[in-house]
Order: C-alpha cells, then structure tokens, then sequence
C-alpha cells in the first residue's frame, strides 16, 4: 500500500519542507512546515539583485498577510540560511515547545477554515495574492538593468546548455 502526501501530512505534526505550494498543503492538514529553499550562491544572488525581495516566500505567510519574512508565522529558511545546522535546530525547537507548535497547527487550521468551507480554494488563494501584489507591486528595472538580466539570463541558459550536453 502507497502512502499519499496527503495522509503523510496529515499524520505528521511538522514536517521540513520546500518551498512551494506543499507548504500550503502542509498547513491546511494540520503539519506545520518549516520552509525551506536551498539554491546555488549564483542563483541566489542573482535573485538578491534583481528581484530585491524580502517578504515571505511561503503560501501560508502569505495567506496570512505576512509582509516582512521575519515577521513570518511558520519559519523560513531561504539560501545560506538553509543549513543543515539550522533546520535541524528549528525542529528540536519546535519539538521542545509543544505550545508554539500547537499555535502554527492552530494557524494552519485557520487559513484551511478560511479557505475551503466555500469550495472556491483557488479563487480565494488567487484573490488575496492579487491583493498583496497590489501592496507591494513589483519594480519595474531599468533598461540597463533589463539589458543585464538578458545578458545573465543568456549566459546562464548557454552554460546550462553545455552542461547538459557534456552530461549526454
């Protein structure tokens, strides 16, 4: 017998997870995500310098109207801060305290009772990300800003290219 990622959600009070939509399916099922993204220092640097970004990346603190990371309910670790080290600290963490534990289940099961008795999940998710785009809309670059990105954009597809090519 399979196990789905829904019953292994359901069935878990945390969970280490990526950053994407499953840290929304996490929340709404009861696990509490501690949200992660590791990527390579060219990429996240890159992401630094163009896209200057510094609210939350996870669904959950989004829906719930988090503007600053740090201000985040559920926590997140982003880049260099994704170590091994401390991802393993925020679980013992979480673990010793079973009171701030219970509140991001707690927080998790609010936004599931916001977001589904309706049935319209998706519109309301879309709806209030569309709201918060409003606040904080994104900065269009300058031209010579968009010349670089092109030119990053070209050369990292060009070496991504021969890599995979070299690999073959």
């Amino acid at each position: 017998m399979t196990t789905g990622s829904v019953e292994v959600l359901a069935k878990n009070p945390l969970g280490l997870i990526k950053s994407g939509t499953s840290t929304l399916e996490a929340a709404v099922l009861g696990c509490a995500p501690i949200i992660f993204y590791k990527a390579n220092f060219f990429s996240e640097w890159l992401f630094r310098l163009v896209v200057r970004y510094t609210g939350p990346v996870g669904l959950p603190n989004i829906l719930l109207n988090i503007k600053k990371r740090e201000d985040s309910i559920f926590p997140e670790y982003l880049g260099h801060f994704a170590s091994a080290e401390a991802l393993s600290n925020e679980v013992i963490s979480l673990t010793q305290d079973r009171t701030r534990l219970e509140n991001l289940q707690l927080a998790g099961k609010s936004l599931r009772d916001e977001l589904v008795p309706s049935g319209q999940v998706a519109e309301k998710v879309a709806a209030r990300i569309h709201e918060w785009i409003k606040i904080r809309p994104p900065k269009d670059p300058h031209r010579k800003s968009r010349i670089f990105i092109f030119f990053i954009s070209f050369l990292w597809s060009t070496i991504n290219l021969f890599r995979r090519w070299l690999v073959r």
